[in-house]
């Protein structure tokens, strides 16, 4: 009864589909997307809770003592995962062309440097920080909903705080023009990368969330 409770409390609380991909459509800047994704913050629940219906998404989230990321979601079984997203705006190509050949746009340069800079500190401190985040995940399950916390309808995770911890690094943002060559480009920095960081354009990762697409 507390699943189907939360469900519909969650439901309460979604915004349609559509609402998101009307600001992709018409370029929304950064703030604005954030913006959204913080009022609805089950679109990220969504996409990257394993398995499904199992997650807690966090805004804002701290990664050490200087730095955040727009979008945290722990998710899992046994071993927990948690995920770190990077988000830019829709009102830029993905790919650009320069001196003869295709590259990122600038902006997925930033947000790639912003992530290379989270990976740097989890490396460096990784005891530390996977302790941190298993008590994040104690505290919200404990009702303290810290940064902007939103849990979904399966709860507590099923994860032992004595375990490793997955961390997976993602970046969202800008317009895709040329889904076979960018997703190659894609997929090519993500295997090139260590650890890989998966680099989405808005388009790609609108296609994976699930669910009928005209909600």
């Amino acid at each position: 009864q507390k699943v189907v409770k939360r469900r519909f409390e969650l439901d309460e609380l979604r915004l349609p589909r559509s609402s998101l991909q009307d600001l992709i459509d018409r370029g929304a800047k950064e703030r604005e997307l954030c913006q959204l994704l913080k009022q609805d913050l089950t679109f990220l629940g969504d996409a990257y809770a394993h398995p499904a219906e199992e997650y807690i998404c966090f805004s804002e989230f701290p990664i050490g003592p200087h730095g955040r990321v727009d979008f945290a979601v722990f998710t899992g079984r046994s071993w927990m995962k948690v995920i770190l997203i990077e988000i830019k705006g829709a009102d830029f190509p993905f790919m650009v062309n320069r001196g003869g050949y295709q590259d990122f746009a600038s902006k997925i340069g930033v947000a790639n440097g912003q992530i290379r800079r989270r990976i740097e500190h989890v490396h460096r401190n990784y005891d530390a920080f996977r302790k941190e985040m298993h008590e994040v995940r104690l505290q919200v399950e404990q009702g303290n909903m810290i940064y902007h916390a939103l849990t979904g309808p399966f709860g507590p995770l099923g994860v032992d705080r004595e375990k490793d911890i997955d961390v997976l690094y993602i970046v969202i943002g800008g317009r895709e023009r040329d889904e076979i060559s960018e997703s190659r480009e894609r997929f090519s920095h993500f295997t090139s990368t260590h650890p890989p960081v998966h680099l989405e354009t808005w388009d790609s990762w609108m296609r994976k969330l699930p669910g009928p697409a005209y909600l």
